[in-house]
């Protein structure tokens, strides 16, 4: 239409009824070309079929598809090959192809598409979906890592709140496993360190609260143990009789 302005169809040549034939004629011409697409976007899955049908070379169209839900197996293996005869140095074929991997679950290969798509892009779903890799590996060191970086790559991430809830009991889990196996090794000052940073994030913590008294007591460090008792006391906690005992003067 823009184009159109600037012709003769606008210029004084064309007045009266030769200018609303014509103009009548591209109407027409546009609502049969409109017409004609509406069922591109019936609905999403229709839409980027034939995006990536009229862009082979694009990789977001494939990337659209892979996330959605109609797409067969053996669909999902033929855009898994097409992604690889695109250019691997455009933006998001790695994550893409990780994306892919993910649905075929298969994860390390997944997972090692996402570490090459982080020199290109760093999008915060690359780090929430290696999050979900880690935390099937049991991998909490590295779970903690990735779901951090999503909540501070993109803090209104619709899953924030249940990432933050996640990353707080892995932490606690881990300082506590870190605290047992720091006694096992004879570290108590190291296991110590780990007890007081789950006191932190969990002040109301009896478990920790009682295993720190107790290493204390055992390192022959009274007045911290009694220090910790009465924190307790002080929170509200029960205090095991069997404690209590131990730290008395």
């Amino acid at each position: 239409l823009l184009i159109l302005s600037q012709t003769l169809l606008f210029s004084d040549k064309f007045k009266g009824r030769y200018r609303m034939i014509i103009a009548t004629a591209i109407i027409l011409l546009f609502s049969i070309i409109s017409f004609t697409r509406i069922s591109l976007f019936k609905n999403e899955d229709n839409f980027w079929r034939m995006a990536a049908q009229d862009s082979p070379h694009a990789i977001m169209p494939r990337m659209m598809l892979v996330n959605g839900t109609t797409l067969t197996p053996e669909e999902r293996e033929k855009i898994r090959k097409e992604c690889y005869t695109i250019d691997q140095d455009q933006m998001m074929v790695h994550y893409t192809l990780g994306k892919i991997y993910m649905q075929l679950n298969q994860d390390d290969s997944a997972k090692r598409h996402f570490y090459l798509e982080l020199p290109y892009s760093q999008f915060s779903d690359i780090y929430y979906q290696l999050g979900l890799i880690y935390s099937r590996q049991k991998n909490s060191d590295s779970t903690i890592f990735c779901l951090e970086k999503v909540v501070s790559l993109e803090p209104q991430h619709p899953n924030t709140p249940t990432m933050q809830g996640m990353i707080r009991s892995l932490k606690l889990q881990h300082f506590m496993e870190k605290a047992q196996t720091a006694v096992q090794a004879n570290q108590p000052d190291t296991a110590a360190g780990f007890l007081l940073k789950v006191i932190e994030l969990d002040p109301g913590n009896p478990q920790a609260h009682y295993n720190l008294a107790l290493l204390y007591f055992n390192m022959k460090q009274q007045e911290k143990a009694r220090e910790v008792v009465g924190q307790m006391q002080a929170k509200g906690m029960k205090v095991a009789p069997e404690l209590l005992k131990l730290i008395k003067p």
